[in-house]
C-alpha cells in the first residue's frame, strides 16, 4: 500500500515538473533571433555550372559485346542489361551490382585515368561471362594503362 502512494506521489510531482516546464518561457539567453536578409547587393550569386568533365552514358547488354570507350576525366553512367538474374562486375573498379531482366545493374562513376575495365555477369547458377569492356583513355587516345 505504502509503495503505491509512493509511486502516485512521484507522477504526480513529474507530471507537474513537465507542465511548469512546458509553460515556462525559455531564458532569455537561449532565444534564437532570425538573420535578418542581405542587402540585395550583397546576395551571393549563383555560378554556373562549368564542366570539370564530361558526362557520358554506357549500356552493355547480352548480344552487344564489344568494347565502350570513354575519354577521361569522364562522370560515366554505366547501364547493364541482364538476360537472367545475376550479379554485374566491373573489374578494376571494385564496382558490383546486381541486375535481373526488368532492371538493370547501374553504375554512376567519375573517371579520373586512362584504364581497361571489363563488365562480367555472373547469372545465378551458370558461369561467368564476359559482356564487354570500359576502356577509359585519354584527350589523345594514348596512355592507356591499367590501374
Amino acid at each position: 500500500m505504502h509503495l503505491r502512494r509512493a509511486l502516485l506521489l512521484f507522477a504526480l510531482v513529474l507530471g507537474l515538473a513537465a507542465l511548469v516546464a512546458a509553460l515556462a518561457p525559455p531564458r532569455p539567453d537561449r532565444r534564437s533571433t532570425p538573420a535578418r536578409p542581405q542587402p540585395p547587393g550583397q546576395r551571393p550569386k549563383a555560378e554556373p555550372r562549368t564542366p570539370s568533365g564530361r558526362d557520358v552514358a554506357v549500356e552493355f547488354a547480352r548480344g552487344k559485346r564489344g568494347s565502350r570507350a570513354v575519354v577521361v576525366p569522364a562522370h560515366v553512367l554505366v547501364t547493364v542489361r541482364a538476360p537472367r538474374v545475376g550479379q554485374v562486375e566491373l573489374q578494376g573498379l571494385n564496382e558490383v551490382d546486381t541486375a535481373e531482366p526488368g532492371t538493370p545493374a547501374e553504375f554512376d562513376l567519375f573517371l579520373s585515368r586512362p584504364g581497361r575495365y571489363p563488365v562480367v555477369l555472373t547469372p545465378i547458377g551458370l558461369p561467368a561471362r564476359r559482356l564487354g569492356t570500359l576502356v577509359a583513355r585519354s584527350e589523345g587516345g594514348v596512355g592507356r594503362a591499367s590501374p
